[in-house]
């Protein structure tokens, strides 16, 4: 006797927050998660992270290009299949910011948002010369494992390389993608302060998963309203 094929999962619609696309997608299925786990808790950054890439490309239907995400596509989109995988809440530890004093926190997956800006980034850099940037695909933040060694100067070069989409000219303009990394990394060390600071303060202020919470100390009594960001915490 053949044994039944369970693959009759429900399918669910989200919106990729860096493009607007929606997409449909279904919960992740028991061999997925074993690579999952296996991935996690080998605490290699840079496998955790293509094991959860890999998950978002088996679980969404249809023609799809993983290459073309961003890092909060990633975070945003594997927190909303987990919450179809796993329960749609999870429960958190939030420090007193008086005390310090631990809280547990039931979060909503639901209520999870990328904020992300709309418009073209363009910044002068003189009169004539004007660049374009755009937020670093998943797969140029993995090649630096996962910025874990961002505060490194050369680390900071090389993803703000990624950052670069053109570079103007007067009427010439230059796509990044028609340079190589020497190119641009050459062009970056021929700015100024201020100049380098247009990409630092866009590299600093990139989308990311957030969420608000309220709560009042236990401990201290202090009335807390903070921001929770980034995937991990809320895993």
């Amino acid at each position: 006797m053949a044994l039944p094929k369970m693959n009759h999962t429900p399918m669910y619609e989200l919106t990729i927050p860096s493009s607007g696309k929606k997409v449909k997608y279904r919960p992740y299925l028991v061999r997925e998660e074993k690579v999952l786990m296996i991935a996690l808790e080998t605490n290699d950054h840079k496998a955790s992270l293509n094991a959860i890439v890999d998950t978002i490309a088996a679980c969404v239907a249809g023609e799809f290009n993983t290459k073309t995400l961003t890092t909060f596509d990633v975070e945003y989109m594997f927190i909303q299949i987990r919450s179809k995988s796993s329960g749609e809440t999870s429960k958190i530890h939030v420090e007193c910011s008086n005390c310090n004093h631990k809280h547990d926190i039931v979060v909503d997956f639901n209520t999870i948002k990328v904020e992300v800006p709309k418009g073209k980034n363009i910044h002068n850099l003189t009169a004539d010369v004007s660049m374009e940037l755009g937020y670093p695909k998943y797969e140029d933040i993995v090649e630096f494992e996962g910025m874990v060694d961002s505060n490194k100067a050369s680390n900071v070069f090389a993803i703000a390389t990624k950052c670069i989409k053109s570079i103007s000219d007067g009427d010439e303009r230059t796509m990044a993608e028609d340079c190589t990394d020497e190119e641009l990394v050459e062009f970056l060390e021929s700015l100024t302060k201020d100049q380098f600071a247009h990409i630092s303060d866009f590299m600093e202020s990139m989308p990311k998963l957030s969420h608000k919470v309220d709560f009042k100390c236990e401990s201290c009594e202090t009335e807390n309203k903070q921001v929770i960001t980034g995937m991990q915490s809320f895993l």
